[in-house]
């Protein structure tokens, strides 16, 4: 289904809601890592960009405890995983502070 809308040419991959949730963000805060992959093997995402509260796809995942997908969007180099946001100074401050080792080692070892 993903691969279908990707497809389109009237879709936009990158097009953020109201909040400024983009597809990428909300894939990261639900962990479906399959759709991360699929989006960030496009030019056309930004896997980095805000929303209206300055949160990442990657501070969703560490959020919501999605190890996989914190792992997936650390391994591109275009992510900043020290980039503050509203809930915390860092991504890794908030699983860190619930002892969430999972999330903060990858994150730390980056």
């Amino acid at each position: 289904m993903v691969n279908q809308l990707l497809d389109r040419q009237d879709v936009d991959p990158d097009k953020p809601d109201n909040e400024g949730n983009t597809p990428i963000s909300w894939a990261a805060t639900e962990g479906h890592e399959l759709v991360v992959k699929q989006l960030l093997d496009r030019q056309d995402v930004d896997p980095d960009k805000p929303d209206n509260e300055g949160n990442t796809p990657l501070s969703w995942a560490a959020i919501n405890g999605h190890e996989s997908v914190v792992k997936r969007l650390l391994d591109r180099q275009d992510i900043d995983p020290a980039r503050p946001y509203k809930r915390a100074k860092i991504p890794f401050s908030l699983p860190a502070a619930n002892g969430n080792q999972e999330i903060v080692n990858p994150l730390s070892r980056r």
